[in-house]
Formats: structure tokens, sequence, C-alpha cells
């Protein structure tokens, strides 16, 4: 079974080419559920590094959690010892880096990787592109914008946001490496389901904040 199979009609509609009238998540109006799981680990860490201005990498990110590994293994022995890592909710973007960040997110590359859109020259989309992911990526842009325009809290939002996205992704291409011949077979749909909830959750709030500030 492929990645887009388990995750279902519903989510990888984009993906697959195909105009879904059923109900969807407010959520995924900023990303495309499978699509997003399908960017590279590389993508993902130049994504992150861009949005929040160099302070969160994916060695970090890797070095936060071997930390935690081993200040739980102390924590259950009566012992502690504190992270000393950023993560996306311990490290704001610094505010003169803000401005370029949200600009990556609704004038550069950044909401298209989350739709798997492929751009040529002048932003337009490649042949192997769909035109519904095309207007999907396009549109979510372009609520942004609308919603910055009302709200000064839905930039950094926004960054903290795409930010939380691709540390999930590095998570899960981590958990997905982790896994053996064996093991593959009967734990990557749950780690797949575990991350399409995450990603789910972490859009919720700019969806709400959008909704709210363009109503």
């Amino acid at each position: 079974m492929t990645l887009l199979d388990s995750c279902g009609d519903d989510a990888c509609s984009l993906v697959r080419g195909r105009n879904n009238n059923s109900a969807v998540s407010p959520s995924t109006r900023f990303y495309d559920p499978c699509s997003t799981l399908l960017i590279s680990r590389q993508l993902a860490d130049g994504y992150l590094i861009l949005l929040s201005g160099g302070i969160i990498t994916a060695a970090k990110l890797e070095k936060t959690r071997k930390r935690k590994c081993v200040t739980d293994n102390k924590s259950s022995d009566g012992g502690s010892e504190p992270s000393g890592e950023p993560s996306s909710q311990e490290s704001d973007v610094p505010e003169t880096a803000l401005f370029l960040a949200f600009a990556s997110i609704t004038d550069g590359n950044v909401i298209d990787s989350t739709f798997g859109v492929r751009t040529v020259g002048g932003g337009k989309r490649s042949k192997d592109t769909s035109s519904y992911a095309f207007n999907a990526a396009q549109a979510a842009k372009e609520m942004l914008r609308e919603a910055a325009e009302s709200s000064e809290s839905v930039a950094g939002l926004a960054v903290e946001t795409y930010k939380k996205c691709f540390e999930i992704i590095l998570d899960y291409n981590d958990k997905l490496d982790g896994l053996g011949f064996i093991t593959w077979c009967y734990r990557h749909q749950a780690i797949e389901k575990d991350a399409l909830d995450d990603l789910e959750e972490n859009f919720q709030m700019l969806a709400e904040a959008v909704e709210a500030s363009t109503a």
C-alpha cells in the first residue's frame, strides 16, 4: 500500500488531481495532508531554517530529541536535566526576520510545497502540477494576505504554524527511517496517521484566526 492509498481519497484529492466536493476540514485550506507528508527531509529542513531565521534546523531538533531521551531516563531515576535546545514553541522568529518569513509563505514557495505544487518562471504551474493543487495554494496565500491586513497577529501565527508543520515532517521522516523491513509492514500506517493528526491540529488555530479576521 502506498502513502497516497493509506491517506484516503479525501486527504489526497489535490494530489490525485481530482475535484472533491465532500466536506473538508477548514485547516486544509492551508495545506494538503498527503502532499505535505511527501515533502523531503532536505526541503523541510531548508524551509524550517528560512522561517526560523536560522534558529531551528533538523540537526538542532535531533539534538533536542536525544537530550530529551536522556532527560526522561534520568527523570525516571529521580534526576532531571534541561533540554537546552530550541523548538518552534521556544524560539520566536526575530522581529526583523518576520516580514521575510511571512513573505516566503505568501509570495514564495512555502505554501506551494504543502500542496505539492511545482512552478516554472513567473510563478506559473508546471505541467506536473494539477490545477486543483495550484489554485488551492494560490487561494491559501491570498487568504493569509487579506487576514494579515486585518489582524497583526496573523503573520506571526502563520510563520509559527508552518515552522511547526516542517518540524512534524522531519519527525515523521525520522520515525519512518527508524522502521525495519518487518516493522514497516505494521507500523508505517500508524506513524502516517499520527503525523496527519498532528498537522490538522497544528493548522487549526491558523484557520480559526484567518476566519475571525476576515469575518
